[in-house]
């Protein structure tokens, strides 16, 4: 019902072995039938994720980006093509549609939405003439019905691209800076933007410091006591709160439409984090699970959008959490509170959990329960709480008939509670260093970009 519980950080594979045994142990008297299927997956890159991502480059036309990466100065060339705002008409089409939009910062920019062209004989003549002009110009009402018509019946493509697979492509075959020029104009259209960038052909992880070097944050900061001034800093060295939001299996509702409403004022949410019930939203991902996505909600001096007295930084983890271990016990130990949607705790997830014992981080559940599993979930969350320092109002329970409003409320009292509590306070820079002890591959860390680090420092000390 309510929620409110508490994480626990990464531990070595034979520790959380050790772990399980005694969980084993504590449920001797239950079916073990599904004994072993709690494991973590053994492997985060098995070869058919891999094979996914080939075919993915492949059919984004971005395969022949990997040995050399497309550059920021490639994406500014101007050409015939580059002069052009036309739809997208092939998959191929969408990596420099979305580069274009982008740069535009055009909100529309994340759309994957593909329109194929019409043969030649089924178009009204006006309309080939007015599409290799790139122009349309609207005459009369008969002309715009007639254009309207025959827009409905151009066919559409067969291959729907999600567009988290579409920036997570782009990302790897792009530079350090044409990332980071990517990353800072996401930042200006006020997009949800990529922490943690999987990648399933190199078999690593990475973390985007880099890339997020150029992100600058703006809020009103308001004292206790005194006058409120506008605060302005990097995103990688200012430091706030984090509240992390996870999928543990099957989650019927949807965590990224919570964290938009979460995130947004009122009753008016921002599509911040891209959402099943957006645009192509629904198209299964094929290589974006185990992204890692960072927001920031920024105060702005005025009472009726200010949901947060302070600045919130909010964490979304793309995929489940038992296939992305890594990515889940980094969030575990820069986040405050990790808030874990659901909609179902059998055995499987509670082994899971209970290798996590020790956490001084949250958690906060938040279940839809199939019927006739309410007994179960009770019988293991009872059995959690004194495994992670919970209460039974760290659980939250959200079903078709809960009030909308009512619990995005909820959850932001929740967030507010643990942002005014004594909690850490991490910079993104500072995650950057607990990526590195567990293991994840920081971009920063390249010959590259520490080159260009040491030319701007030298710059900025003249300056100074």
């Amino acid at each position: 019902r309510a929620d409110l519980g508490e994480v626990a950080p990464e531990i070595k594979a034979s520790e959380r072995r050790t772990a399980v045994a005694i969980a084993d142990l504590e449920w001797r008297d239950m079916d073990a039938d599904d004994y072993g299927a709690n494991e973590a997956q053994d492997s985060d890159f098995p070869a058919v994720e891999r094979s996914r991502l080939r075919e993915m480059l492949s059919l984004l036309g971005l395969d022949t980006y990997q040995a050399h990466k497309l550059s920021l100065q490639d994406f500014l060339q101007i050409s015939s093509d580059s002069m052009k705002n036309r739809a997208p008409q092939a998959p191929r089409d969408l990596p420099w549609n979305f580069l274009r939009k982008l740069q535009a910062l055009s909100s529309e920019a994340r759309s994957t939405t593909m329109v194929l062209d019409a043969p030649p004989d089924a178009r009204p003549a006006e309309k080939e003439s007015q599409m290799e002009e790139e122009i349309i110009y609207w005459d009369a009402a008969d002309d715009l019905a007639a254009d309207i018509y025959s827009f409905s019946e151009l066919p559409t493509p067969d291959t729907p691209v999600n567009p988290l697979d579409l920036l997570c492509a782009l990302l790897l075959s792009s530079d350090s800076f044409l990332q980071q020029e990517i990353v800072h104009k996401m930042s200006l259209c006020q997009f949800a933007l990529p922490l943690v960038l999987p990648d399933s052909e190199n078999h690593y992880h990475t973390f985007l410091l880099w890339a997020l070097r150029g992100v600058v944050r703006t809020w009103w900061a308001q004292p206790p006591r005194g006058v409120g001034s506008l605060r302005e800093d990097s995103a990688v060295l200012s430091r706030a709160p984090a509240v992390a939001f996870v999928r543990m299996e099957v989650s019927s509702n949807s965590k990224s439409q919570l964290l938009n409403a979460v995130l947004g004022p009122g009753h008016r949410p921002r599509d911040c984090f891209w959402h099943r019930d957006l645009n192509v939203g629904t198209n299964p991902r094929e290589i974006a699970d185990g992204l890692v996505e960072v927001s920031w909600f920024l105060p702005s001096g005025r009472e009726d959008l200010d949901v947060f007295p302070e600045p919130v930084a909010f964490l979304n983890l793309r995929g489940d959490i038992g296939s992305h271990w890594l990515q889940f016990k980094l969030l575990t130990e820069v986040s405050s509170a990790v808030f874990i949607l659901t909609d179902n705790i059998s055995k499987k997830e509670y082994k899971l959990l209970y290798s996590m014992k020790g956490s001084a981080t949250k958690y906060y559940f938040i279940l839809s329960p199939y019927r006739g599993k309410r007994n179960a979930n009770l019988r293991f969350l009872n059995r959690l709480i004194p495994v992670l320092r919970m209460d039974h109002s760290h659980v939250l329970v959200k079903v078709s008939s809960t009030d909308g409003a009512g619990f995005v409320r909820r959850v932001r009292a929740i967030v507010a509670h643990v942002a005014r509590a004594p909690c850490r306070r991490l910079s993104v820079e500072e995650m950057a260093h607990a990526a590195r002890k567990l293991g994840l591959r920081v971009d920063e860390d390249c010959e590259e970009c520490q080159r260009a680090r040491g030319r701007a420092e030298r710059i900025t000390r003249r300056v100074k």
